[in-house]
Formats: C-alpha cells, sequence, structure tokens
C-alpha cells in the first residue's frame, strides 16, 4: 500500500510538473550574454540574491514552485532566477563552445545588466556546482554562496566516463537514465523513476542544447587549492538520502569558509520541499548580508 501511495505521489508531483512547465511560467526580461540571449526575473528589493535551477528544469519550477522566491521576496531580498543557457527561455545553441564555464559567466554578466556591484548567489544541483565554479572565478562579485544537493570531488576516469555516458544516453537513446540512478542514494534508481524522468525531460527540454552541459561539465571542476584559499562564505544543503551526498560531505574538510546541513530524510529532489532548507538558508543569508 505504502509502495502504491508512493507511486500515485510520484506521478501526480511529475504531471503538475509538466503542467506547470508548459502553463505557468512567470515572464520575465531577456538580456545579451556574450551573444547567447539569457532570460531573468527581478522581484522585490533589498540585497540581492541570484537563483541557478538545476539540469533540465527551470528557474521557475526549480525556486518559484517550491516557494523559495515568496519566502526570500517575503524576507527583504531582491531575488534574481535566470534560465541556464540551453534552458527554458534561454538560448539554446546547439555549439559545446557555447556552454562550460559560460554557465557560471553569466551570473556576473546578469549582475553587471542590472548594475549589481555584490550579491549572494544559491544554486540547485547543477545549478550548485555553477556556484562553486563562480566562488572559485568571481570571489570578488560574492557576498556569498549556498551550494545545494551538489558537491566536490577530484576529477577522475570514473567520473569522465559518467559524464560521457550521459551524454551518449541522451544522443542515442534520448535517455536520462545514467543521471536518474547517480542522484538516486543506492545508485540504481527503480525503473518508474526513469519512466518519468525521461517522460518529463524529454518533453521539456531542447535535448541538442542541453547535452551540452555534460559534454562540457568538466570545465566546471574546481581545484583543491581554490577551495583552500577560499574567502567567501559558503553554505551547502544536501538531503540526507541524496546520491550526491558523498561529493557534498568532501566539502568541509576542503573547503574554507564552508558550512554543511544535511536535510534529514531528503533525496535529491525533495530535499528543497523540506521546512529546514529555506529556514537554513535564509539564516545564512541573514548572517552574511550587509547591515
Amino acid at each position: 500500500m505504502a509502495i502504491l501511495v508512493s507511486v500515485l505521489l510520484l506521478l501526480l508531483s511529475l504531471l503538475g510538473a509538466l503542467l506547470f512547465v508548459l502553463f505557468f511560467r512567470v515572464s520575465g526580461e531577456t538580456f545579451d550574454s556574450a551573444g547567447v540571449p539569457i532570460h531573468f526575473t527581478d522581484q522585490g528589493s533589498g540585497t540581492p540574491v541570484i537563483l541557478v535551477h538545476g539540469f533540465a528544469v527551470q528557474s521557475d519550477l526549480n525556486w518559484r514552485w517550491p516557494g523559495c522566491v515568496r519566502r526570500l521576496k517575503r524576507r527583504g531580498y531582491r531575488v534574481i532566477t535566470m534560465d541556464v543557457r540551453g534552458h527554458g527561455r534561454s538560448g539554446k545553441s546547439h555549439d559545446p563552445r557555447e556552454y562550460g564555464v559560460a554557465l557560471s559567466d553569466d551570473i556576473i554578466r546578469l549582475m553587471d545588466h542590472l548594475g549589481i556591484e555584490k550579491a549572494h548567489i544559491a544554486g540547485y544541483s547543477m545549478g550548485g556546482f555553477i556556484v562553486l565554479k563562480t566562488i572559485e572565478r568571481h570571489p570578488d562579485r560574492l557576498l556569498s554562496g549556498v551550494i545545494c544537493a551538489a558537491g566536490w570531488g577530484v576529477l577522475n576516469d570514473e567520473h569522465r566516463a559518467l559524464f560521457a555516458e550521459i551524454v551518449r544516453a541522451i544522443e542515442k537513446d534520448r535517455s536520462f537514465d545514467p543521471i536518474t540512478h547517480w542522484i538516486d542514494m543506492n545508485k540504481h534508481a527503480p525503473w518508474l523513476n526513469c519512466f518519468l524522468s525521461n517522460f518529463f525531460m524529454r518533453n521539456t527540454n531542447d535535448l541538442d542544447a542541453i547535452v551540452n552541459v555534460f559534454r562540457t561539465f568538466e570545465a566546471l571542476t574546481v581545484e583543491e587549492d581554490a577551495l583552500r584559499r577560499n574567502t567567501v562564505p559558503a553554505l551547502t544543503l544536501v538531503g540526507a538520502r541524496d546520491g550526491i551526498r558523498e561529493a557534498s560531505d568532501k566539502l568541509p574538510g576542503v573547503m574554507a569558509n564552508h558550512e554543511l546541513v544535511h536535510i534529514p530524510g531528503g533525496d535529491h529532489l525533495t530535499a528543497i520541499l523540506h521546512p529546514l532548507f529555506m529556514s537554513q538558508m535564509l539564516a545564512f543569508l541573514d548572517r552574511h548580508s550587509p547591515a
């Protein structure tokens, strides 16, 4: 019975997410980021917080639907969301040379476009890896960085093989199974999770565009020395049942000015819905905002 209820809840969640993506997007503005149009929204007033979404979704689904934008605005922050290139309403180049570190530099170009000198940034999943790279490349522009459902590790052949398998599966089979298994705590997601993930991601993305993220994912890796020299206050929020938690747990022993919080019972998709997620993020941002 419990399994049936879980399946029904998952089906309803994905159906709701699909309808949300197709019909309930917030229309914002677009700016030119080195030749690529980047869609963003700018709401509220106060200290700016820039939110970066995960792979194969977009900013509304990742941040507005769970209520994060509303909570931040209510707390007195200026909330800026952006669709990462290749996603949502941003440009969808099929040229791999348009990706890599450009995903990080788009954040700084958006800040320049809006006349923002310094901001908090928070990223979920893929967005968390982008935040880490931005901390490395542009520390002088950041008040803090929140790394959600993401982590760090020394790049090795196993990682490169995973990225290559993800690219092959999307290109050849239109399948996201390697990613679904990667973020699963047991590294082997149930077939229904794979089926639903494939259905959702195939129908809401330009696959020839987003595959370039993993084709150039190695460019987002951060050197250990850079983490040890870090001066930007950083917080990692990760579900206790997240398949990526192992990489998140490596950061406290390496990254300076960093703290880690596990979200009880949360996995890669549900940690953001737990009350502790936003309460921890808000408390952290408050501590590192200008008086």
